[in-house]
């Protein structure tokens, strides 16, 4: 898949305006729905494809209302 990350076609596609986003620095989910007229869900999924194939990594944790981790030790 790294190979189609320079393609046009690629570029053209959600996940390519992702990365493109991302290029530009860190974007939550929000900042990258509210950009690209997309839902959570769909760049949650997005993100989770790209991750995968090695594009892109995930940095940082969770944030919002959810409980807080907890830590043995």
């Amino acid at each position: 898949m790294s190979g189609m990350v320079g393609s046009e076609r690629f570029a053209e596609s959600s996940q390519g305006r992702i990365v493109q986003q991302l290029r530009g620095g860190d974007r939550t989910v929000e900042d990258l729905a509210t950009s690209l007229e997309l839902t959570g869900n769909a760049i949650r999924g997005h993100l989770a494809a790209l991750e995968r194939d090695g594009i892109v990594e995930q940095r940082g944790g969770p944030r919002g209302l959810r409980r807080p981790a907890i830590e043995d030790g």
